[in-house]
């Protein structure tokens, strides 16, 4: 049975080569190129250049336009051309190619690097293979001399290129682990960091929630001030009105003293009836000619007849239906009453059955300005007729 050979150039084969840009995307996919020395990769080529006794050993990548080295015994440079390369004709074959005498072959004979340095006369190469059939480059050992290779050293040197295809498979599988670490990693951060934003944002949510509660507790608190400070100037102008008042009647009296007037005796009036206020009444709205108001009611020529409204007496009066029915006087809002010229609304209705409590106690004899208290209230807008203030407890 033939032995099969240990090199196969396909260049010339029915299968041709591999597609090249896939061999290039597998070759980068390891991230070796222009990578640093790595030990596992240093220690295969000094085995390899002990065993086959030459003073070079390389691990050579083919790259697009060069041949990067991985590691480099016995040779300084780094890389070199592709069109120059040893290596390129190598990863075009299966299995090792060798080289005796490169000066004598005419592949290799005018190539720069067999007429100058390294002054290469022995190669012998095996391309590094990946699992789905790309070589990516070479393990490969030479000499400055012509020489041919023992079938063991050709033996060891096809393992230890499988060796150093383990080295690369090894090192792209720890990197994807360390990629997938940090992968994990900057995703635990990001969630991390996703989840103090969150809590920053309930946070500021919670904050902007008790600014608008205590902004609406300031605007509550600002409107009770301004609702007392109302009151007080309210008070404040009511005292100041009664004080005027006061001081316009004392200086009146001090007036008709200076002047020898005596003072007028207070009129007197007495209690009246639901007759006697429904005949009053009657008379009011006959001399008003049907037609008696408020005006009529406030003016001198009643108040000289009747006397004043608010000196009235209706504490005997049981029945304010029956006392404003059918007077017209009393058919206009309350509003049109002049009830601010009356200082003592307590003296008016003080005791009144009708209301089954002194009206006194609605502190209205404090009120100087009825017209500004009722104006414009509905609920007086009606004839006081209408008003049921008999049925009011």
């Amino acid at each position: 049975m033939p032995q099969q050979p240990l090199f196969e150039d396909r260049r010339g084969s029915a299968a041709g080569f591999p597609d090249e840009q896939q061999r290039l995307a597998a070759l980068h996919r390891y991230d070796v190129l222009d990578s640093d020395s790595e030990s596992g990769f240093d220690e295969i080529a000094e085995l390899a250049a002990a065993i086959c006794g030459t003073p070079i050993a390389l691990v050579s990548l083919v790259d697009e336009n060069r041949q990067w080295f991985k590691c480099r015994i016995g040779l300084d440079v780094a890389e070199t051309p592709r069109d120059m390369a040893f290596c390129d004709r190598t990863i075009r074959g299966t299995g090792l190619m060798e080289v005796q005498d490169a000066a004598a072959d005419d592949r290799f004979s005018d190539n720069p690097l067999v007429t100058g340095e390294p002054h290469i006369r022995f190669y012998a190469g095996v391309p590094l293979v990946t699992p789905d059939g790309h070589a990516l480059g070479t393990l490969c050992v030479i000499d400055r001399r012509p020489r041919e290779l023992s079938p063991s050293q050709r033996r060891a040197l096809v393992l230890f290129s499988r060796q150093v295809m383990l080295q690369l498979e090894t090192r792209r599988a720890l990197r994807e682990i360390r990629r997938d670490e940090q992968r994990r990693q900057m995703e635990a951060k990001v969630a991390s960091q996703k989840n103090q934003l969150d809590e920053l944002a309930a946070e500021q949510r919670t904050k902007q929630a008790e600014i608008e509660r205590r902004e609406l507790a300031l605007a509550e608190e600002q409107a009770k001030v301004s609702a007392a400070r109302v009151q007080v100037e309210g008070e404040a102008a009511s005292l100041a009105l009664a004080q005027r008042l006061q001081a316009e009647e004392r200086a009146a009296l001090a007036q008709q003293q200076r002047n020898g007037e005596p003072e007028p005796e207070p009129a007197v009036f007495p209690a009246l009836t639901n007759e006697t206020i429904r005949e009053a009444v009657k008379a009011f709205c006959e001399e008003g000619g049907g037609r008696a108001t408020a005006d009529f009611l406030h003016s001198p020529h009643a108040e000289a007849k009747y006397g004043p409204v608010s000196a009235w007496d209706v504490s005997a009066v049981t029945n304010m239906q029956e006392l404003f029915q059918n007077c017209k006087a009393f058919d206009q809002p309350l509003g049109a009453w002049k009830v601010d010229q009356v200082t003592n609304m307590s003296g008016m209705f003080n005791g009144a059955a009708a209301f089954n409590q002194p009206l006194g106690a609605w502190k209205v004899d404090q009120v100087t300005d009825m017209d500004e208290m009722f104006d414009g209230a509905a609920a007086f807008d009606q004839p006081l007729g209408a008003w049921k203030v008999d049925q009011v407890t």
